[in-house]
């Protein structure tokens, strides 16, 4: 944390130490809570605070960050995948099992989605390739 916020380095002194006494007591009908603290403790409890904001920020933009890059990547198998309707070899498959077999030799990557997706995508490839009526060889 003392990267995110150097003036928390200022507190590695008191490392060990006690900041802060909170006392409670309790009793049938009511209770009694009392706190005191050091006065360096709500400066640093201010700063702590101050750097963990900063350190959620930046898992947050890493985070959306990496999420972008994981859907761009999967944005380009997807479209080798659809583009395997070029693919003369693919055409000629005579089943969509082989074509999933094909598919997933083709790229590795479709590894990453479930079954239940890639079988979906090669259904809808096989639905264009009679729609256009593009003929198996």
């Amino acid at each position: 944390m003392c990267v995110v916020e150097p003036r928390l380095s200022t507190f590695k002194d008191k490392a060990g130490t006690t900041g802060s006494f909170k006392f409670f007591a309790s009793v049938v009908s009511a209770s009694m809570e009392f706190e005191t603290r050091e006065p360096w403790w709500n400066e640093f409890l201010e700063l702590w605070s101050e750097a963990r904001e900063i350190v959620e920020e930046r898992h947050a933009v890493e985070s959306q960050r990496l999420e972008a890059v994981e859907e761009q990547n999967n944005e380009i198998v997807l479209s080798r995948m659809r583009g395997l309707i070029n693919d003369e070899q693919f055409l000629s498959l005579p089943t969509q099992r082989a074509m999933r077999a094909y598919a997933l030799e083709a790229i590795p990557e479709l590894e990453e989605f479930t079954d239940e997706f890639v079988k979906s995508e090669i259904q809808t490839i096989t639905a264009k390739i009679h729609a256009r009526g593009l003929k198996r060889k």
